[in-house]
């Protein structure tokens, strides 16, 4: 783990059947999804019973690097700086994508403004996607962000901050410019190092996977069922990125099992995608 350089987190709730209590009453469940760098293609669901912190807190107490993940205020203590240095061993990256989605949001009160910060957006947006068509490396990219990028955020934070007093306290848009400056620096963060991620939509993405299972069988029927789907998805999502067929490797699996009969199944190791 430590020698990974960038990960990307993000959660979802799921009802979890609550045991303890009155018949058909359920907790709130949370699986967090964790995506490695380009260099450790893993995908990894991680369930647990609350969003307290206690998730990520655990899974990465030896993790040192970069972390894409929203705002949500439990990650605040993952990028304390460590008692036994000076320096925080976890590095927020904030996401983009959930900034620009506040001024999207906006749109109905405070059209202007909004289209405004949109547009803003749009063009960051568009010099990432230039960066992938011509085929940009990690230190092209970070020169390009440098260059270019930079420029822009720091005009679009001026903007933000002459505005920031002009709207209505409780407003859509006071919302999202208070947003957006409250997580300015980590929100650009993206444009120290080429390999970082101007959104964490990557993970988000994957989340789908648990709120598609969710609607399909509403939610774990105990935190045990939850921690095993958490496996199955880990395994799956991880065949996946590997560009494999999940449904041709499940099946060798399955088959392996079956041709095993009643004897141990039959090694992991031999069928993990790498």
């Amino acid at each position: 783990a430590q020698v990974l350089q960038s990960l990307w987190l993000y959660t979802d709730d799921t009802p979890v059947k609550n045991r303890g209590h009155a018949p058909g009453t359920t907790d709130k469940g949370r699986f967090w999804v964790y995506i490695g760098d380009r260099t450790h293609r893993y995908n990894v669901f991680d369930f647990t019973v609350n969003r307290k912190r206690d998730g990520p807190q655990t899974f990465l107490a030896d993790f040192h690097g970069y972390l894409h993940a929203d705002a949500f205020s439990g990650y605040d203590a993952l990028y304390l700086p460590s008692p036994r240095g000076p320096t925080a061993p976890i590095i927020e990256v904030a996401c983009n994508a959930h900034a620009r989605r506040k001024f999207y949001e906006a749109r109905g009160s405070d059209d202007l403004r909004a289209h405004l910060a949109l547009a803003y957006y749009a063009q960051l947006y568009e010099l990432e996607r230039a960066a992938t068509r011509v085929g940009l490396d990690d230190e092209g990219r970070r020169r390009m962000r440098q260059d270019v990028s930079v420029s822009i955020l720091n005009t679009f934070h001026a903007w933000l901050v002459a505005e920031r007093d002009q709207v209505l306290p409780k407003s859509p848009m006071a919302e999202a410019i208070g947003y957006t400056l409250n997580n300015w620096t980590a929100l650009t963060r993206y444009t120290e190092a080429g390999f970082l991620s101007i959104d964490n939509n990557v993970a988000e993405r994957d989340a789908r996977l648990a709120v598609v299972g969710r609607k399909n069988f509403y939610g774990s029927g105990s935190e045990w069922s939850g921690q095993l789907a958490a496996t199955m998805y880990s395994v799956l999502k991880t065949v996946k990125l590997w560009r494999l067929n999940a449904r041709t490797w499940l099946s060798a699996y399955l088959q392996a099992c079956a041709d095993n009969g009643n004897r141990a199944p039959p090694d992991i190791n031999a069928f993990l995608p790498w």
